[in-house]
């Protein structure tokens, strides 16, 4: 059995979690409940999780499912330029398990939604940011994007994901 795992923020996460179950027929829940919804016959597990300033959730129940013999996939949402999250390769150090399969995908980030906490962070990393003489790509985008609702929601990057699923 495959079962789809998500923790969303804002809810992007979760559309892509439901999304991807939807596709696979696989049942969708959430990290909260996942380890007592999951049964001894779960045979792959997909976790979904937001890029929440670097942190990630669910990274240390997706590597004990690893080590249980479980075919397991973390996948995490975030607003990174795809190439660059892809090229950078973030999760490899935080999940730091070759077993798991790393996958990234394009989030939203709607600043009319921001909690006010989240907002003022958002402000201070940019008053940084536009401080520094060079930016990288990543930096960039979170400065070119404050303010601004965005949405880089793409089902279509689920394909690769999907694939990995066919094959375990």
């Amino acid at each position: 059995m495959v079962a789809i795992v998500f923790s969303s923020t804002y809810g992007s996460t979760e559309r892509y979690a439901r999304e991807l179950a939807a596709r696979v027929a696989a049942p969708c829940m959430t990290l909260d409940d996942a380890t007592s919804q999951l049964g001894e016959h779960t045979g792959c597990v997909v976790v979904l999780s937001p890029n929440f300033g670097g942190q990630f959730r669910g990274v240390e129940w997706a590597r004990s499912l690893s080590q249980q013999g479980i075919a397991t996939a973390f996948v995490a949402v975030g607003m990174t330029p795809l190439p660059q999250a892809r090229e950078k390769d973030q999760l490899r150090g935080v999940v730091n398990c070759p077993d798991i399969a790393r996958f990234y995908l394009p989030g939203r980030l709607a600043y009319s939604e921001l909690s006010r906490m989240h907002r003022a962070t958002m402000w201070t990393m940019t008053k940084l940011l536009r401080a520094k003489p060079s930016l990288s790509v990543a930096e960039q985008a979170i400065v070119d994007g404050y303010g601004k609702d965005i949405s880089r929601i793409d089902f279509s990057e689920l394909a690769p994901i999907e694939a990995w699923l066919r094959a375990n």
